[in-house]
């Protein structure tokens, strides 16, 4: 039966788990294909088999990704030679020898790089582990830095082992972790923002691409969230805060008033009803549909998700177990991604 919205389920059940009778071939199927690249039909079998939950326990393991992703050693020979390399460029006697040295190190750099996106793809192939993996990957889409700016594979594994260490932790605690990332620090020019300058980049990446969505915050909010940033520093892939160069007085932020660091303007921004709703947004045009949902459906899974504190293991299980995941009309009609197409195969 339809509703008046023309979803097959309603409000009231669609964030409510399938019911044990519905859990078939069919779903089965719909469910590996959606979750990870593709569904075999031995693993289809086996999931019919295990039952829904015993099958998301068995695609999202506890340890999928304790010991960060995978370096292959390209990435491991310039993490020991870039200190060196370094100290070359910078004492090089003159600019032909400068030059020479920087077109070594872009050169490693990008080989590097190349050969890191390639061992990523190859682990994510793995059948055991491709849901973990494409589930990094919705999450690096959010939390994104760019190689095109950040260049060195070291910052860049750095921040792929923060996002997959923390994959299912609370989303705040992963937010405040990426907002300590080098990578995301060069990415977003917090290494430039200091109280005399504050640059805007990372306030307005937090809530428009991180936690809130575009509508629910305005330019002063923006503005004062980047004071609250400044001193955010990077230095030999490490962070530490500049308290020379952070603002220290009142900002006002949403609404409220405080001498605000860093990690409390990323707390207010989850006080914000529009916190709960943003993630699940994303996963259901990551994940199920390109069809703009009615924004009830998503003020009910954010009520349920931030009830238990925005755990993302949580928001996992309530999403790929609801009655909406399965609704008919998000079935057989999912068009891959060259990068899932590719794994998949």
């Amino acid at each position: 039966m339809s509703n008046n919205n023309g979803l097959s389920v309603s409000v009231e059940n669609a964030w409510k788990p399938l019911p044990a009778s519905e859990w078939n071939e069919e779903n089965a199927r719909h469910l590996l294909n959606r979750v990870g690249w593709t569904a075999s039909p031995n693993r289809v079998k086996q999931a019919v088999q295990d039952g829904l939950i015993k099958t998301l326990e068995n695609v999202f393991p506890l340890d999928a990704m304790t010991n960060g992703i995978t370096r292959p050693p390209s990435v491991v020979k310039f993490e020991y030679e870039e200190s060196q390399l370094q100290s070359s460029l910078k004492n090089a006697g003159t600019p032909e020898d400068r030059a020479k040295i920087r077109r070594e190190i872009q050169n490693k750099e990008r080989n590097a790089i190349q050969d890191l996106a390639m061992q990523w793809i190859t682990d994510a192939s793995n059948t055991n582990k491709s849901a973990f993996y494409k589930w990094v990957l919705f999450l690096s889409d959010v939390y994104v830095v760019g190689a095109d700016k950040v260049r060195n594979p070291t910052l860049i594994c750095q921040h792929f082992d923060i996002i997959s260490r923390n994959a299912y932790v609370k989303a705040p605690s992963l937010t405040k972790r990426i907002s300590r990332s080098p990578a995301m620090i060069q990415y977003l020019d917090l290494n430039s923002s200091d109280k005399r300058a504050p640059n805007e980049n990372f306030a307005r990446e937090l809530f428009e691409l991180f936690v809130l969505g575009e509508g629910n915050y305005n330019e002063k909010d923006i503005k004062e969230a980047a004071k609250s940033f400044t001193g955010y520093k990077s230095k030999q892939h490490e962070f530490y805060v500049n308290n020379q160069q952070h603002d220290f007085g009142i900002k006002n932020i949403f609404n409220v008033s405080g001498q605000f660091h860093g990690d409390d303007v990323i707390d207010l921004a989850y006080k914000q009803p529009a916190a709960g709703r943003f993630i699940p947004h994303e996963m259901l045009k990551y994940y199920l549909t390109d069809i703009d949902v009615p924004i009830e459906y998503l003020d009910a899974i954010g009520k349920e998700w931030s009830s238990k504190e925005y755990s993302l293991r949580y928001l996992l299980g309530l999403f790929f177990s609801s009655n909406f995941f399965y609704a008919k009309e998000f079935k057989n009609n999912y068009i891959k991604s060259p990068i899932q197409f590719y794994c998949g195969l």
